[in-house]
């Protein structure tokens, strides 16, 4: 017995079916005037039953259902899919069929349809109906088929009949005619059994592939296979390089065992899929017992989304081998492309002297269809491959698996915004499109790096609320400033723009842990010239909504701020330390007043400068800075004592090193000449900084709507940050009451 368990019924619409003689056909706007004629021809036979086809419709009441089946059909889970019928050797327009009332938790679908009457009686319709009703078995595992009709309407209830459906149920009074307004019985015919209904020799369908993009996990008994994922590099990494001697022997990308090529795997594979059409699947096997990823596999490019054709490969961690894993997940993959995805067939390719691989599709009964030279070259030879093509047209021999899968619900918001950037960069190149990488991805920000074929163009999506990136860039721009992106477009409906590329790699990644001075000085003058150039645009900076900080209203936003008990509190801020934030609030106001004498202009502050938002350019040795969504109108000092501290802790710095004081005297120097005057606005800046911290922290959680969790371990590290800032700032205010 085979076991099959879906955690979602979401399933993958059909776009086109096929028989020998006809074509059942997503619904085209553009054939709106051909089907006016044949519902026009038709009138006086199908409005007595469809009330809709009334004698005086119109081509625009044709459009306005055509536009609505149209939309019908692009929903997840939808409740009917409308299909139109064409001659495939004439092309003629033969009618409409469609399913209604789907229940997709059975599943079970009803079956309505019209036909031309100038084609009646030719049997096209009964092919269409039996054809559909194949699918529905077939690609969306129906359990019922449903057919109801008027016992008065003797052409609809001939075709039922022909079809092997049986008689099971009969509404007394239950029909209206809406041509005489007689009423007449309803009768329903079902079908259980793909079986008894005709052979249908040639039949094909293609399916709307997108449902593949919002797969979420397989699970198998002891495995988990999902989607790679940003940071998937180095546990696959580990498993390359434990690995490499056999996988050297396979592999032809395994001659490059480093982590930037397993990133760039990663990186690649999280664009294709959110891409929503890049054909590419790539994913990763994880070991349920011991959380470990162990193998990469899922469906490769040369797999044929259209043709419902997938091509798995796979390969395992050699501390993973001879235990069943390589087959357990081979084995989901290929019924989750047949269950889900309506699969016609599924391929497993290897080198003929691979007798591993071999022997994985000889124990899945996929059958061998003979030698086939394949791209890339032989790893010994760099001569072209023979390869072995073992294949299976459906899962019925394959060995038992009880197995599951969940997708992602919703749509998913990403492939619009690459559409959107597709066409507005108009991409052609679509070989060198597919290359582009996934960045960053978390819920504040996604930026993904996208290959026109003649240069690299990132593109930015942030929550609604830290959108103005876009046009704080676009003003620093048009005042000359050159450290920053620059914006090509944006899109304010999807938040999201496309920008320059500025650098090639963060400065984190390019230290790679060990700090090269001299480049983060280089990028703090840089910075700090930003910072100076923007002071006389501040008002332009506060129009556009940047938030305001300064020092006359840093009292009162630190106020506000403990003011919020249920805030506090939800942070485990304590009633004692409610009550001394309170006591504070004057002494917060005094140490920004005397802050404020020192006459350092007020100006665009970056609340997350550091390393990782620095870019370097390796061709020209320049930096530039990046992510701007989160700034604000306050004192310089903070934001570049925030870049210190951050560079300080993260590469073990010590206060009387010659790096940090030489750091210190780089970011600081040109704010002030009095050595007295700059020692206590550095000392204040060090007082305040926890509550500059709990502004930034705030307005950023707010910003991506994340709202205290405990089971959500994003959610339990960023609020931690919060209740560190209060017990900080308290321990400060202390330090100076101690003295």
């Amino acid at each position: 017995m085979k076991y099959h368990m879906q955690f979602s019924n979401n399933q993958n619409p059909i776009s086109e079916i096929k028989t020998d003689r006809i074509t059942l056909a997503t619904p085209d706007i553009n054939k709106a005037s051909l089907i006016f004629d044949a519902v026009k021809a038709s009138a006086e036979d199908i409005y007595p039953w469809l009330p809709w086809a009334k004698r005086d419709i119109s081509l625009k009441d044709i459009e306005n259902y055509i536009n609505h089946f149209i939309d019908c059909n692009k929903k997840d889970n939808p409740s009917n899919l409308f299909f139109d019928i064409w001659d495939n050797e004439s092309d003629k327009y033969l009618g409409n069929i469609y399913f209604g009332q789907i229940e997709w938790r059975a599943p079970a679908f009803s079956i309505g349809y019209w036909i031309d009457s100038r084609e009646s009686n030719k049997g096209y319709m009964t092919e269409a109906v039996n054809a559909l009703s194949h699918v529905a078995f077939r690609h969306f595992k129906a359990k019922r088929i449903e057919i109801s009709t008027s016992n008065e309407n003797v052409s609809a209830k001939r075709i039922p009949k022909k079809l092997n459906f049986d008689l099971e149920a009969e509404f007394i009074c239950h029909h209206k005619n809406y041509a005489t307004n007689e009423i007449s019985n309803t009768l329903v015919y079902s079908c259980v059994d793909e079986n008894k209904l005709p052979k249908l020799i040639n039949l094909s369908w293609k399916s709307r592939s997108p449902s593949i993009y919002k797969l979420k996990q397989i699970e198998t008994p002891r495995l988990l296979i999902r989607p790679v994922q940003l940071g998937d590099e180095y546990p696959l990494n580990k498993a390359v390089n434990n690995s490499l001697e056999l996988l050297q022997k396979w592999q032809p990308w395994a001659k490059d065992p480093s982590i930037e090529a397993t990133r760039y795997f990663v990186q690649r594979g999280v664009f294709a899929w959110e891409s929503g059409s890049v054909v590419d699947f790539p994913m990763v096997v994880i070991h349920k017992e011991d959380n470990k990823i162990i193998a990469a596999s899922g469906y490769n490019d040369l797999s044929d989304v259209a043709q419902g054709l997938y091509e798995v490969g796979y390969w395992c961690d050699v501390d993973y081998q001879g235990k069943g894993y390589v087959t357990e997940y081979a084995n989901a993959l290929t019924r989750y492309a047949f269950d889900a995805l309506g699969a016609a067939k599924v391929v497993i390719s290897m080198q003929v002297e691979n007798e591993k691989s071999i022997a994985v599709a000889k124990r899945l009964n996929f059958t061998n269809e003979g030698i086939k030279d394949r791209d890339p070259l032989d790893c010994a030879s760099d001569k072209a491959e023979e390869n072995y093509i073992y294949a299976v047209n459906n899962a019925d021999n394959l060995p038992d698996l009880k197995y599951s899968w969940s997708d992602i619900e919703g749509n998913l918001p990403v492939p619009k915004i690459i559409s959107w950037t597709k066409n507005t960069l108009k991409i052609t190149d679509d070989k060198a499109f597919g290359s582009s990488k996934a960045i960053v991805k978390t819920p504040w920000s996604n930026v993904l790096a996208i290959n026109t074929g003649d240069e690299i163009i990132y593109l930015k999506q942030t929550p609604i609320d830290l959108f103005l990136e876009a046009e704080i860039i676009k003003l620093l721009c048009a005042s000359g400033i050159k450290n920053i992106p620059q914006i090509i477009d944006d899109n304010k409906n999807e938040h999201c723009f496309l920008m320059t590329k500025c650098g090639d790699v963060t400065l984190r990644d390019y230290f790679d842990g060990n700090l090269q001075i001299d480049v983060l000085k280089q990028a703090i003058v840089s910075y700090k010239e930003l910072q100076h150039s923007t002071v006389k645009y501040v008002d332009g900076l506060l129009a556009i909504g940047v938030p305001d900080w300064r020092l006359d209203k840093f009292p009162g936003l630190y106020n506000e701020l403990i003011s919020n008990a249920d805030y506090l509190t939800d942070n485990n801020v304590t009633i004692e330390q409610q009550k001394q934030l309170h006591k504070y609030k004057d002494r917060v106001k005094n140490l920004c007043s005397e802050l404020a004498t020192f006459g350092i202009a007020e100006t665009l502050n970056h609340s997350d400068f550091h390393d990782n938002n620095i870019l370097y350019n390796r061709t020209n040795k320049t930096t530039a800075i990046i992510d701007l969504g989160e700034t604000a109108i306050n004192h310089p000092l903070f934001s570049i004592h925030a870049c210190i501290e951050a560079v300080k802790n993260r590469y073990h710095l010590t206060e009387d090193s010659t790096d940090y004081k030489s750091l210190q005297q780089c970011a600081f120097d040109g704010f002030l000449d009095d050595k007295q005057k700059f020692d206590r606005a550095i000392e204040i800046i060090t007082l305040l900084f926890p509550v500059y911290l709990l502004f930034a922290q705030k307005r950023f959680l707010d910003a991506i709507h994340m709202p205290f969790d405990a089971n959500n371990p994003l959610s339990v590290k960023q609020h931690e940050k919060i209740n560190k800032g209060f017990v900080w700032f308290i321990k400060n205010m202390e330090a100076i009451n101690a003295k």
